[in-house]
């Protein structure tokens, strides 16, 4: 008979992959718009100089808009091509006597951990108030073991970890929520 499970989570690293290689396309083909739209300004102003070309009123703002985004592009392509060879999947189960956090062998953060060797839960939410007025949120997650270890849990695969934070609760673990406001001078 099995025990209660109080959370599941499954995902494949090859289904993360396939998104990422989709987003990554997209990101190529604007970002190749751009650049080669940016291109033809240069081809345009051949006879102004360098700094003629790139402060070109047509073609700065778009290479400053292009190139990060072909960088960026290129990191999601990367990383999802690691995901779709290296295969795996995340799995993450919370059942009435233990945590299981199981990731594909490349991100390296696997464990099964009895729920009596928790002591506790802590989801930090730290925000910072820009001079726009904007605020930005970052959380992080840690299990604190009973011996003193600490295991910081990320988020890297779709996991719920409003329902995750929930479930912990619901079997018993202490949950500390903290918020940090760090103002911007």
């Amino acid at each position: 008979m099995s025990a209660q499970n109080y959370f599941h989570h499954t995902r494949s690293a090859r289904a993360e992959g396939k998104q990422g290689l989709l987003l990554a396309f997209a990101l190529l083909t604007f970002g190749g718009i751009i650049l080669f739209i940016a291109y033809n300004g240069i081809i345009e102003n051949r006879g102004r100089g360098i700094l003629g070309l790139l402060f070109a009123a047509e073609v700065f703002p778009l290479l400053l808009l292009g190139l990060p985004l072909a960088l960026v592009a290129l990191f999601v392509l990367s990383i999802s091509t690691l995901r779709l060879i290296a295969g795996g999947r995340w799995e993450v189960i919370i059942d009435a006597e233990t945590l299981q956090w199981r990731e594909p062998d490349f991100a390296n953060e696997s464990f099964q951990l009895p729920l009596d060797d928790i002591d506790k839960f802590t989801v930090l939410t730290t925000s910072r108030a820009k001079r726009s007025g904007k605020v930005k949120q970052r959380t992080s997650y840690t299990v604190k073991k009973r011996n003193g270890e600490s295991i910081h849990l990320l988020n890297q695969s779709g996991i719920d970890m409003e329902a995750f934070t929930r479930a912990m609760a619901k079997a018993g673990v202490s949950v500390i929520q903290e918020t940090h406001l760090k103002r911007k001078t």
